[in-house]
């Protein structure tokens, strides 16, 4: 089973790449699957988004890439999340610029 985490590999030149995957219930037969694969290339400005699942892609270019995850309620009530900025640094001596995001969700069956 996937571990609920995304290591991000980084090569030579700088390209991040980072998987997701769709996690599946703890305990349970059905498989986790690869839901996207992004390549970010820090140098060319660039960010590739290979959707696995429908085995599409698309790329971003620019000085900056605008965050589409902004902090708000989920849709019927199910939860929460938040984008936080956590302003610029330097990681193995490249610029970046940090982020968190975070999904809470409610826990429907101890509410039963």
């Amino acid at each position: 089973m996937v571990a609920n985490g995304r290591p991000p590999k980084r090569d030579s030149e700088g390209r991040i790449y980072q998987e997701r995957w769709l996690m599946s219930p703890k305990g349970s037969n059905i498989p986790s699957r690869m839901s996207w694969i992004k390549i970010a290339d820090p140098v060319a400005h660039t960010l590739y988004r290979c959707n696995a699942r429908q085995r599409s892609a698309s790329w971003t270019q620019g000085d900056s890439v605008t965050a589409r995850f902004k902090t708000a309620p989920l849709k019927d009530d199910e939860g929460t999340r938040t984008h936080e900025d956590l302003g610029a640094q330097f990681f193995v001596g490249l610029p970046v610029h940090e982020y968190r995001d975070t999904m809470t969700l409610k826990n429907r069956l101890a509410e039963k």
